[in-house]
């Protein structure tokens, strides 16, 4: 995973930092911590917050497994948290690269032939489609088409 600094800095910012995580995020290895530690539950709200439809976080975590975890007070799991923080960078890149939220929210959401049709917020449900949409955002942040 590929993550540009101001993409960290920005997960950071949006989860809470200090506050809601145990450690800030300041590099991919603290991401990568984070993934084995899980995303604690206080954190997900503010992905819950972030204008994903309830479709899309169903494919971070299922609501019934969601549910679960509140009760037992649990952090995310690793594959879950990997999912959450997946999506959220996306968002963020999006919004970086195309410098305004409503039209990074109308790009993720709009089927792409270069995807198969697929939108980018579904092509990202991996890792590898992941890396083809973030470098997708990257051309378009350096003015080029996607």
């Amino acid at each position: 995973m590929s993550i540009p600094a101001p993409v960290i800095e920005a997960l950071n910012d949006r989860l809470g930092g200090s506050k809601a995580l145990r450690h800030p995020i300041r590099s991919e290895a603290d991401l990568a911590r984070l993934v084995v530690e899980g995303l604690p539950l206080r954190a997900f709200r503010a992905i819950q917050a972030a204008g994903f439809s309830d479709h899309e976080l169903s494919a971070v975590i299922p609501r019934r497994t969601l549910r679960h975890r509140i009760q037992k007070r649990e952090p995310l799991s690793t594959v879950e948290t990997e999912r959450a923080l997946r999506l959220l960078s996306i968002q963020i890149q999006a919004e970086l690269a195309l410098e305004d939220k409503e039209k990074a929210r109308t790009w993720l959401r709009k089927p792409i032939g270069l995807l198969d049709g697929m939108t980018p917020l579904e092509a990202a449900q991996n890792e590898h489609g992941a890396e083809v949409v973030r470098g997708m955002l990257t051309n378009l942040a350096w003015g080029g088409a996607a």
